[in-house]
C-alpha cells in the first residue's frame, strides 16, 4: 500500500470514529470504504492491512451497537478479535471483549459474558489500559446487579468511582461519575439505605447533572425510584411524566434496557397502566428490532406480572405460552450465538498459539544471533540493542553509568606460539572470570570481537567500578596461565580502559566506547595488565 492509500484509510477512520455517536449510518459507510479498499488490494490478510481491518470491524460493531442490531455486532466484534490480535491493538481488543460481554448479557448467558469482561480486563492490566479498565469494573457492577447479587455489584462500582477519584482528567469524567453513583445508588435502594441513596443522587445532583445530558434515562429512573422509597409521590409523578414525554424509537435499548425494565415494575407497583403499557410497547417494539429473544422474553415476564395482577387470564394464559415459545426460541438463539463466539475463540486460541510458535522461534533465532558461539556470552549485536535502553533508563534517571574495554595483553604472541587450541582456551577462560563478576549487581559482559570484551556497569559509583575491575584482573591472574611471550608477566594478564559518568541526554554507548577505547589506548601506553578510569567530560 503506497502513501497516499495509507492516508485515504486514516481519513476513513478519524470519519468512522466521529460519526459514531449521532450518525452510525455514516460510520458504517466509512468502514466498508475501507473494507472495499482493501479487498480491491487483492490481500484479505496481511500485517500492514490487520490494523485497518480489525478497526473497520471493531467499529461496525459499536455503529450496529447504537442501532439496536445484535447480530451484526456479534459478526463485526469476532470478525475484529482476529485482526486486532495479529496487530497487537491492545485498547481495541479490550473494547471489543467489553462489547461482546455487553451482547452475552443482553442475550442472556452471565457466565460467557463475565468470561468476556475479564479478558477485557486482563488485556487492560496486561498493557497498562487503566482508563478503560474502570468502564469494564462498571459494566461488571451491572452483571452482578443484575443477577440480584447487589453486594458484590456495588463493590465493582466502588473500585471504578476510587479510579475515577484519582484521575479526574479523563474524558466523560462527569459521565462516567454519574453511572457509578447510580449503581451505588440503585444498590443502596435495595439494601433499604435511603440515606445512602439520597447521598448518591445529590452527588449526581450537585456534581455530574451540569454536564449530563438531560434526558439520561439511567438518572431519570433512579430518580423516579428513589422518590417512590421515600414517599414522595409529587416528585416521583414529576419524574414519570418527563420521562413519558421524552420516549422516543431512537432510544438505544440495549444501553437502557435494565433501566427501563425496572422502572416498568415500579409503574406497575403503582397502577399506572397506562405510562406502563406505553413504555412496554415501546420496549417490545425496540427488542424485536434488535432481535434479542431474551430481551423480548423479558418483556413477556413483565407482561405476565401484569395480567395476572389485573386478573386478565386469558391475557395471562396467552403471554406464558408465549413466554415459552421465547424461553425455546431464545435457547435456539443463544445456541447458534454461543457456537459462534466459541468458534470465534478456538480460532483466537489456534492464532495465539501460531504467533506464540512463531515469537519463541524469533527469540531463539534472535538469542543464537546475539550470543557468541565460543565463550556462551552476549555478542556486540546484544550490548548494541540492550546498552541503548540502559542509557536512555540512566539519562531520565540521572544515574551512573560505566563502559570498559578490556583485552588480553600480548594475546596474538599467545596464539601463534600456543596454537589456537590454546587461544581459544584463554579466551574462554576470561570469560568464565567475566560470567563470574557479571553476578554483582548492575553488571553486564560481553565479548566484543577477537580478544577483546566489553563490561558495562550500571547505577554503580565510580569506587564500586574500579573495585569490580580489580577484582576481575586478580581472578585472572590467579588462574596463572603460562604466557612466556608477554612483555608484562609471565603469565596471561588483561589491559583495562574505562569511562565512568553521568549521561546526558545525547550521549550514547558509542560515545562512552569511544572514551573507554582512549583509556585502554593509555594504558598500554604506560604499562599493559593496568586499569585507566576516566570521566567523559575529562577525557
Amino acid at each position: 500500500m503506497d502513501q497516499a492509500g495509507r492516508e485515504q484509510i486514516v481519513y476513513w477512520m478519524e470519519q468512522a470514529i466521529a460519526n459514531l455517536n449521532g450518525h452510525s449510518e455514516k460510520t458504517l459507510e466509512y468502514c466498508s470504504q475501507i473494507f472495499s479498499y482493501i479487498e480491491s488490494e487483492g490481500v484479505s490478510h496481511k500485517e500492514e492491512y490487520d490494523m485497518y481491518l480489525g478497526f473497520a470491524h471493531y467499529y461496525s460493531g459499536e455503529a450496529y451497537y447504537t442501532l439496536n442490531n445484535v447480530e451484526m455486532v456479534l459478526y463485526h466484534i469476532s470478525q475484529a478479535l482476529g485482526y486486532l490480535e495479529q496487530a497487537g491493538e491492545w485498547e481495541l481488543i479490550a473494547r471489543a471483549y467489553n462489547l461482546a460481554g455487553i451482547i452475552s448479557m443482553m442475550i442472556g448467558n452471565a457466565p460467557f459474558a463475565m468470561n468476556y469482561y475479564m479478558q477485557s480486563l486482563s488485556f487492560c492490566r496486561k498493557h497498562g489500559l487503566p482508563v478503560f479498565a474502570h468502564t469494564v469494573l462498571i459494566n461488571m457492577g451491572m452483571l452482578y446487579y443484575n443477577l440480584g447479587e447487589y453486594s458484590s455489584a456495588n463493590a465493582y462500582f466502588l473500585d471504578s468511582l476510587h479510579f475515577l477519584e484519582k484521575n479526574q482528567d479523563i474524558d466523560n469524567y462527569y459521565f462516567y461519575l454519574a453511572v457509578d453513583h447510580i449503581g451505588l445508588g440503585r444498590c443502596a435502594l435495595h439494601a433499604g439505605d435511603l440515606e445512602r441513596a439520597r447521598e448518591h443522587e445529590r452527588q449526581i445532583h450537585d456534581i455530574c447533572a451540569p454536564y449530563m445530558d438531560i434526558y439520561n434515562y439511567s438518572y431519570m429512573t433512579f430518580q423516579t425510584a428513589l422518590y417512590h422509597a421515600s414517599g414522595n409521590e409529587k416528585e416521583r409523578d414529576r419524574c414519570i411524566k418527563r420521562i413519558q414525554g421524552s420516549l422516543n424509537h431512537q432510544i438505544r435499548i440495549m444501553d437502557y434496557f435494565d433501566d427501563f425494565y425496572e422502572y416498568a415494575g415500579l409503574l406497575m407497583e403503582i397502577d399506572d397502566d397506562e405510562q406502563f403499557l406505553h413504555l412496554i410497547r415501546l420496549m417490545d417494539d425496540l427488542a424485536v428490532h434488535a432481535k434479542v429473544t431474551n430481551l423480548q422474553r423479558r418483556i413477556r415476564e413483565l407482561k405476565i406480572k401484569y395480567y395476572k395482577k389485573i386478573g386478565d387470564t386469558a391475557s395471562y394464559l396467552q403471554e406464558t405460552a408465549r413466554f415459552y415459545e421465547d424461553t425455546m426460541r431464545m435457547e435456539c438463539s443463544n445456541r447458534a450465538m454461543m457456537l459462534e463466539m466459541m468458534d470465534m475463540c478456538r480460532v483466537l486460541e489456534k492464532e495465539r498459539e501460531e504467533k506464540s510458535q512463531i515469537v519463541a522461534e524469533n527469540q531463539q533465532l534472535t538469542e543464537k544471533s546475539e550470543t557468541d558461539a565460543l565463550t556462551g556470552l552476549p555478542n556486540r549485536f546484544r550490548l548494541k540493542r540492550y546498552s541503548e535502553l540502559q542509557f536512555v533508563r540512566a539519562t531520565a534517571a540521572h544515574i551512573p553509568m560505566a563502559v570498559e574495554i578490556l583485552d588480553i595483553d600480548y594475546f596474538k604472541q599467545y596464539n601463534d606460539n600456543y596454537g589456537h587450541q590454546k587461544g581459544d582456551d584463554c579466551i574462554c577462560m576470561i570469560a568464565d572470570q567475566l560470567r563470574r563478576i557479571s553476578q554483582y549487581q548492575g553488571v553486564s559482559v560481553y565479548r566484543y570481537g577477537g580478544d577483546e570484551f566489553v563490561i558495562v556497569y550500571e547505577d554503580l559509583t565510580r569506587e564500586r567500578v574500579e573495585e569490580i575491575a580489580r577484582d576481575l584482573d586478580c581472578g585472572i591472574r590467579s588462574r596463572n596461565i603460562e604466557h612466556a611471550y608477554s612483555r608484562t608477566a609471565d603469565i596471561v594478564t588483561i589491559s583495562q580502559g574505562v569511562c565512568w559518568d553521568y549521561p546526558v541526554e545525547g550521549q550514547t554507548m558509542a560515545d562512552y566506547l569511544q572514551v573507554a577505547d582512549a583509556c585502554l589506548y593509555k594504558v598500554k601506553e604506560q604499562c599493559r595488565g593496568g586499569i585507566v578510569l576516566g570521566a567523559f567530560r575529562v577525557v
